[in-house]
């Protein structure tokens, strides 16, 4: 059974998370092409998911707006 690799970004460089038969994770964190190369060698089975690094956002996000008072 092959389980989903994520490789996202992190800082410094990218991270890629490889589940494990035992409900654990390998984390590799490196630069992108070397994450991308670990994780498919310890799952070759196992799709690898590329998140886009424009996606993430270093600003947090905003609150959401307080609901109106109904008073």
């Amino acid at each position: 059974m092959s389980k989903d690799v994520k490789v996202t970004p992190a800082k410094p460089g990218w991270k890629a998370e490889i589940p494990r038969d035992d409900h654990t994770f390998v984390v590799v964190t490196a630069k992108k092409d070397d994450a991308i190369h670990a994780a498919r060698a310890l799952e070759p089975e196992a799709p690898v998911e590329v998140e886009d690094e424009q996606a993430r956002s270093d600003e947090p996000s905003k609150p959401d707006e307080p609901d109106a008072d109904p008073s």
